[in-house]
């Protein structure tokens, strides 16, 4: 074999190594490719579903923040409506001294002390003022039936005066008496020298005030004997 022939052989070995060589070279770099390209997906998908689970929580996050701005604001509601409850229940509800005579009161009710005789009692109190004696007079109440002159009770000199209408009492036949039925409802003129009778009318016993110059006048009617009324009086420095 000549030396030329084995030159040859060295060059085809040669470049086939060569061929070899690339062909791997350009292997490595295909699965190179492709493995860099799968991995760039698989980031992408890896981001896609990062994103889409920060994007729920970031929902979930403003859905909390909402209801806790709703609670906040129901708590609030409440409060303020407490507040005005309890405002409301100071004012209307007695407290004290004050819810102790409310207390005193329901027991006297429940024990059976009417409400107009209560009434009365409270009527009649009064804060200690310059005051004269009290002074008592009776006249007869006229009736549709009554007869004779009209009855009347006057006070101060006659300055006052007072007189009464009310219901017949029935007999037990049913005709109607001379004298009235204390337990209806009578109508009493309250006459001052000088000014228009002022009237007052209702169940007895009750009181009534009238001002004559610098004094007050303080009537207590109670029902008396048959077909009289008791008028007791008394006057303080007014006001």
């Amino acid at each position: 074999m000549s030396m030329y022939d084995t030159e040859r052989r060295y060059r085809r070995q040669l470049f086939g190594r060569i061929v070899r060589l690339l062909v791997t070279i350009s292997v490595c770099v295909g699965i190179g490719i492709i493995s860099y390209q799968i991995g760039v997906e698989d980031l992408q998908a890896e981001k896609r579903q990062h994103e889409q689970i920060l994007h729920e929580m970031e929902g979930r996050l403003s859905d909390m923040a909402q209801r806790v701005a709703n609670q906040a604001l129901e708590v609030r509601r409440v409060k303020e409506q407490s507040r005005l409850i309890q405002g409301r229940y100071s004012e209307e509800v007695p407290q004290g001294a004050e819810r102790a005579l409310f207390d005193l009161m329901q027991a006297r009710l429940s024990d059976g002390l009417g409400i107009d005789r209560l009434r009365f009692l409270i009527t009649s109190a009064r804060v200690e003022r310059q005051c004269v004696a009290a002074e008592t007079r009776r006249f007869l109440v006229r009736t549709p039936v009554s007869v004779g002159p009209r009855s009347a009770a006057s006070f101060e000199n006659d300055t006052i005066t007072i007189t009464g209408f009310g219901q017949s009492a029935k007999a037990s036949d049913g005709r109607p008496q001379a004298w009235f039925d204390a337990a209806k409802p009578v109508r009493l003129a309250f006459a001052v020298i000088g000014e228009a009778e002022v009237f007052r009318e209702g169940l007895l016993p009750f009181t009534h005030s009238v001002v004559a110059g610098d004094r007050e006048f303080r009537f207590q009617v109670q029902s008396g004997k048959r077909g009289f009324v008791n008028v007791t009086s008394d006057n303080c420095v007014y006001p």
